[in-house]
């Protein structure tokens, strides 16, 4: 017996009065012979019959040996790998080795003839099976590609805060992702592929976060609700409304905490809706401040013009303004005659500074009439007011017999 290739030197043992010889070697790479002595070479592995037949003048004889000799080989393998997640086996076929010797090819070994490997991490690895006898080494590699479903998770630097809100998200995820989308409702962007999108959020609200990872594996999404928390910032609005020389102020403002007016003339206040008197006639800026103890301030600024009882105020691009008949039973006629303008805001307020009504009034012509039916308006005094972008002009009206 030996290692391919074997070469065996035959010796004959026959009676010394042989004087021809028949060899027969199956399987060999000389498979008979006719020498006395032959020398036989065995490349294929297996078991191998020999016979010998020797004669002479008197006759012959023979000998046989079954399965004689044992050609052997390097040991006989492969494999084929089988992966589920991270965990890795293998069908074998492993023929002929007295040991093996497993590389899994991120540093871990194993000898076990049909040994499972869990990798720690993704990755591409090369797998190698070494088998060994006395004959000799055979090696096999394979590569496998070792891929897991992602895990997705995020954060933000910020949750909540006052708008406009810019919020700047981390991925978290897992680190075999190759794909990210990212879905943000009430943001800009609404959506993102970014792995770590910047995001704003202009409105005020609670708005929810979702980021889907996907890679040749699979998928997994996060659904954060009301994961972000927008507070609106404070608005300034206010309606001065006028009582001759005192102005009611209507504060309209949003999401303030406190306020500050200035009425032009070195008077101020931090009422919410103060009341204050002019001494004297003349055009004012009323500024009001509304501030939000947490998302900053805003200010709204409104001239308002001071007039006494008998004023009459008429704006740069009107000739004529009149109301008629004065006083009347609540239905008058309203002209006006002057350069264009686009539109005029026309408001009529009570004594006490509340709105009766209010309109926009087309004056692209330079020239309106137009009648006004207020038959339902108790008796009493009333303020015409007229604006536009370059002023306000105010005219009184008498009620005069209404309801």
């Amino acid at each position: 017996s030996g290692c391919i290739p074997l070469e065996i030197n035959f010796t004959d043992l026959s009676s010394s009065n042989a004087t021809n010889w028949q060899w027969s070697f199956p399987g060999s790479l000389t498979p008979n012979s006719t020498e006395q002595n032959p020398t036989v070479t065995y490349d294929t592995p297996g078991f191998y019959n020999v016979e010998l037949i020797v004669g002479n003048a008197a006759g012959n004889d023979t000998i046989s040996y079954p399965t004689y000799i044992m050609a052997e080989s390097t040991p006989i393998a492969s494999f084929e790998p089988n992966i589920s997640g991270r965990m890795l086996s293998f069908e074998t076929n492993i023929a002929g080795a007295d040991s093996v010797l497993w590389d899994f090819g991120d540093g871990n070994r194993s000898t076990n003839f049909n040994p499972t490997h869990i990798y720690s991490t993704d990755g591409v690895f090369n797998v190698s099976l070494q088998a060994t006898n006395h004959c000799g080494t055979i090696e096999l590699a394979k590569e496998v590609k070792i891929i897991t479903p992602p895990i997705s998770g995020f954060s933000a630097n910020v949750i909540e805060g006052c708008s406009p809100l810019t919020v700047e998200f981390t991925d978290l995820s897992s680190a075999n992702v190759a794909e990210w989308t990212w879905i943000f409702p009430g943001g800009t962007p609404d959506s993102s592929k970014l792995q770590n999108p910047v995001i704003v959020y202009e409105e005020a609200g609670n708005y929810s976060v979702v980021l889907q990872v996907k890679n040749d594996a699979g998928k997994n999404t996060t659904i954060e609700t009301s994961y972000i928390m927008v507070a609106p910032g404070p608005v300034a609005s206010f309606l001065p409304k006028q009582d001759g020389f005192t102005f009611n102020m209507m504060n309209t403002s949003q999401n303030a905490d406190s306020f500050f007016w200035d009425f032009g003339d070195s008077n101020t206040s931090t009422e919410l809706a103060p009341t204050h008197t002019y001494a004297a006639e003349g055009e004012y800026l009323i500024m009001l401040i509304a501030e939000s103890t947490d998302c900053g301030r805003d200010t709204s600024i409104e001239k308002v013009t001071v007039l006494g009882p008998n004023s009459v105020v008429l704006l740069d691009f009107l000739n004529d303004f009149r109301l008629f008949p004065n006083p009347n039973q609540g239905q008058f006629t309203l002209l006006l005659d002057g350069r264009e303008k686009e539109q005029l805001e026309f408001t009529m307020f009570d004594i006490l500074g509340q709105v009766i009504h209010q309109e926009s009034l087309d004056f692209s012509t330079g020239h309106l009439q137009k009648v006004f039916n207020f038959s339902s308006l108790a008796q009493g005094t009333y303020l015409v007011q007229l604006r536009s972008g370059d002023g306000i002009v105010y005219k009184k009206v008498v009620v005069e017999g209404g309801r």
